[in-house]
């Protein structure tokens, strides 16, 4: 599994979304990434693929200027992302409200509760657009898959409460970043400069 994230930097989101896209393709079945043929369509996500190439598994996350993708040719994947610095009011209070009990308490209990938070938040979209169902409603928020598992940018996604579940959890100053996958396997992760 490739992934990397970018900064659009005053770029709109879906170029920036697209050509990184097309690089961590390209990374992943070792072709040009102008051969990478990226199609958006009405309510459903992205899709990436090249002529006569093999299917290939994506997911785009953005926000607040921040771009991530993510592929992988064999299983499908789902990717989030979060700036760092984002303020969310009362999170222990909003994680009651919508998170199950053991990840309240799970939050309750990190010196930093925002970014505690986001780290559930990403989590849970991650597993949601792996499954390609998002948060559905809060359903998929109220479930337990467990506390974030922290990884660094080119290690194994680890277990989770869930059997054929695999998360990992990327935290640096500046964005909260997360990842699902069916099975265990290596993520690597390229920051990007646009």
């Amino acid at each position: 599994m490739r992934c990397a994230i970018a900064r659009c930097e005053g770029r709109e989101e879906r170029p920036t979304a697209d050509d990184l896209l097309r690089r961590v393709v390209a990374e992943c079945t070792a072709r040009n990434p102008d051969e990478v043929r990226v199609r958006h369509t009405l309510r459903r996500p992205a899709t990436a693929e090249i002529p006569h190439g093999p299917p290939i598994h994506v997911s785009i996350a953005h926000s607040a200027g921040w771009v991530a993708v993510a592929a992988d040719l064999d299983d499908p994947i789902g990717i989030d992302v979060e700036p760092r610095d984002r303020r969310v009011i009362d999170p222990a209070r909003l994680a009651q409200r919508f998170f199950h009990l053991d990840d309240t308490a799970w939050l309750r209990s990190q010196p930093d509760q925002n970014v505690a938070f986001l780290q559930l938040w990403t989590m849970k979209e991650s597993i949601g657009k792996l499954r390609g169902i998002g948060l559905q409603g809060g359903a998929l928020a109220a479930r337990n898959f467990g506390t974030p598992n922290r990884v660094c940018g080119s290690s194994a996604l680890r277990p989770t409460a869930e059997p054929s579940l695999f998360h990992g959890t990327l935290l640096t100053a500046d964005w909260v970043l997360s990842v699902a996958a069916p099975r265990r396997t290596r993520m690597w992760l390229t920051r990007a400069v646009h």
